[in-house]
């Protein structure tokens, strides 16, 4: 070791601290929100979501059948049969590349996230993970309870021990060029229907 190293390594060592030296603690800005549910409501809509509240299963299937995204739609991926019956199943196919013409397709989230207006998708039940983002259109069924606050929240419910795949989904996929130009649904649903129920 060279002499200038040493003695560098030498002054270090003279002014450890002694003991462990604790974390800081971390107050999140977003912590103090009054009322997630409608925070998050705001974040969904302010991206260009819709997010609509609805007392139980019976009623979302009643919002999903009168929306005019499932009224158009040609094929429908649906894993939430209580919501709706779809005509496209997307497990049987081989590959992603044939859930590519997917007009609509609806699933569960485990939670939203009120600061960011996302919603977190386990996609393990699903043979292609990349339906969430080929289908033309998107509509996400979550429970009330499972809006939190943040993200910090939200990676502390999450059980990542033995997941293989998930998404924080929020939406619609937007992107622009330098010349300004916006693109809605250039990297995924080009609409995105949040139902919160209860």
């Amino acid at each position: 070791m060279t002499h200038s190293r040493r003695l560098v390594l030498d002054k270090l060592k003279e002014r450890a601290i002694a003991g462990d030296t604790s974390y800081p603690t971390y107050s999140h800005p977003h912590t103090g929100i009054i009322d997630p549910r409608e925070f998050f409501r705001l974040v969904v809509e302010s991206a260009g979501g819709e997010c609509r509240f609805v007392a139980d299963l019976e009623a979302a299937r009643k919002v999903v059948a009168g929306s005019e995204v499932f009224l158009t739609a040609k094929q429908v991926c649906s894993y939430v049969k209580e919501i709706a019956e779809g005509n496209f199943d997307a497990e049987a196919k081989a590959t992603a590349q044939q859930c590519a013409d997917i007009d609509l397709t609806i699933v569960r989230g485990e939670l939203g996230v009120a600061e960011n207006g996302a919603v977190w998708v386990n996609a393990d039940p699903f043979r292609h993970r990349a339906l969430l983002f080929l289908s033309g259109n998107l509509i996400l069924i979550i429970e009330g309870r499972d809006i939190l606050p943040d993200m910090e929240s939200a990676y502390a419910r999450i059980d990542f021990s033995s997941l293989r795949s998930g998404y924080f989904i929020s939406g619609p996929s937007k992107t622009a060029d330098i010349e300004q130009s916006l693109v809605i649904g250039a990297h995924g649903a080009k609409s995105l229907l949040v139902l919160v129920v209860g």
